[in-house]
Formats: C-alpha cells, structure tokens, sequence
C-alpha cells in the first residue's frame, strides 16, 4: 500500500531536522564558548597580565613592608646595585652565622660605618685610604639602610657601587650585634688571594680602626684571618681622623678658666681631664662639619647635633 507524501506531511517531516540542526549549531556554539573560556584562563589577555603584575608586585611590596626580602630579589640604581643573597650560598664561613636580620639601624649609623672604613695598598702600608668615595656614600647610604632593616632571616645584602675612581664591591650583614662588612673589590682592584699575586699585581687590605678588628674563622690547619672582612661594632665612635691625619688642636694654658657644666646637662664624664673634653669635642665638632660639607646630612641635623654636643661638653 503506497503512502501519499502530501507537501503538508513533508513540511512535518522537515520540522524535526531543522530542529536537530538548531539544536546541534547551539551546542557547538556552546562548546567553542567554553574552549574560548579555556584558553582565556591559560593564555590572560594583556590587560588580565598587567593586573597579575600589579597583583605580583602588591605582594612584594607587602613583603618589604614586613620585612622579608627573599633571597635572588635585585635593586639597579644609577651606578649601584644591590642583591639578597642566600645565606647557604655565600662562600666563606658565612653559612654558619646566626643571621641577626631584619636589622634596624639609622642611616646616620651606616653613613658612620662608610667613613670609618680604610684599606691599605701594600705598595704603600701604613697609608689610610677611604673604602668609600664621598659620592659612594651620598648614592648607597640610604639604600643600604633600607636594605637591613628589611633582610630576611636567610639572606645577606651584596652590593656593587661605580665611581670615578672605580668599582668598590662587597657584601654586608648583621650578626650578634656586629655589622660585617667583607669587600672583594675596592676602587676598580681586586683583591688578591695569595703572596704571588700580591707580589704580581700589587694588592690591598683593610685597616681596622676603632671599634673595628679582622673576621676570624676555625680551620682545619688553624685560624684565619680575612684581611678583606671587618666585623665592626653597631655604635661606632667617631672617627679620631679624617682626610688621612689628625686634625690639629691647641690645649689651652695652664690657669685658663674653663667653664662650669650646667646642671640639667652633666658632662660625659667627671674623671675625663678637662684638656682631653676639649679635643674630644673639637674632634667631634670637625667630623659633624665634615659631614655637612659633603651633604651627608643636611643643614637642620646639622645644627641640632652641633647644638647637642655643645649642651653636652659645656
């Protein structure tokens, strides 16, 4: 029995594969919508790869601000740098200190320690040279303080500062209440490892000064002492030289009447002879102008602190 197909029950027929064709073209649609979501959430668009930038460097920031600087993070400023550098990968002996970081410290006491810091050039014993350039300290002061008072535990600060004189290059810690400062480099030389290359090449070596001394470590053979480290002590003295030579002071004559300390502020020290108060504060006196001179402290700190010392010895 043969079936008519009338256009009506063709167009009946007609209907269910439209609707599967739609039904298809949505799910494929739906299918490339989610493959899209996929290789959105693998491959961000730029502006989802600024904002994970941004998102990296808010949590840095928030680091720094706790204080922890890891170990690999790197700061380049205009003829400087400086590096964190993890503790277990420091040669020397340096993996068996007791790391005192974060460290809070001033940056007049940084300022303090740069200016104390001198080298002798075997060529020339006996001859203070300054470790540092006044231009050194005025570009790394700050950064350097900066730079201890967020250190992580772990991590020790190396540094690497460019002058007209040369590249001075080092590293610098806290531990026990000592600052270490150990230099590979200081002014464009290296220094040197053994007598040959002292004898070669002409070498160098620090020259402790006070509150100062070389860094020792245990050997298998013995103690060595690391001519190009020295451990120096937080609350350094100030210098009783500068520009290489003692500052020259006249001691008052005998019977010169000296002045009376006022009540509300006693003098350093009642047993100290009055001749060596006045070189001690005339000493002291030079060292503050001399920071002011090379505007490593600027004219308020330098009035206040010369006023302080005045109330202090007078």
């Amino acid at each position: 029995m043969k079936t008519q197909i009338t256009s009506k029950s063709l167009k009946l027929l007609k209907a269910p594969f439209a609707i599967a064709i739609i039904v298809s073209i949505a799910l494929t649609g739906c299918g490339s919508t989610q493959e899209t979501s996929k290789k959105k959430a693998l491959w961000p668009s730029n502006e989802e790869k600024v904002t994970g930038k941004k998102q990296t460097a808010d949590k840095e920031e928030l680091d720094s601000e706790n204080g922890s600087m890891p170990a690999g993070r790197k700061l380049i400023a205009e003829d400087f740098s400086l590096t964190y550098i993890d503790q277990e990968q420091a040669d020397g002996d340096i993996d068996q200190f007791t790391l005192q970081h974060p460290f809070s410290i001033a940056e007049r006491q940084v300022t303090l320690h740069m200016v104390a810091l001198n080298y002798e050039i075997y060529s020339k014993p006996k001859i203070a040279n300054p470790v540092f350039t006044k231009e050194d300290i005025r570009k790394t002061k700050r950064l350097l303080t900066k730079a201890l008072n967020k250190a992580h535990p772990q991590t020790i600060i190396g540094f690497e500062v460019t002058s007209e004189t040369g590249t001075t290059q080092g590293q610098l810690f806290a531990s026990r209440g000592v600052l270490h400062w150990r230099f590979f480099k200081i002014q464009g030389v290296w220094h040197s490892k053994t007598r040959n290359e002292e004898k070669q090449y002409g070498t160098w070596r620090m020259m402790p000064g006070t509150g100062q001394r070389f860094h020792k470590s245990n050997m298998p053979r013995g103690t060595r002492k690391w001519d190009n480290w020295i451990e120096a002590k937080i609350n350094l003295p100030a210098p009783t030289h500068l520009n290489n030579s003692r500052p020259k002071t006249k001691r008052p004559n005998n019977g010169t009447a000296q002045m009376a300390p006022s009540p509300s502020q006693p003098s350093p020290s009642t047993t100290i002879a009055p001749e060596k108060r006045i070189i001690d504060l005339e000493e002291k006196l030079k060292f503050l102008k001399y920071l002011h001179q090379n505007q490593l402290i600027d004219k308020r700190e330098y009035e206040q602190k010369r006023k302080d010392l005045l109330n202090q010895y007078l």
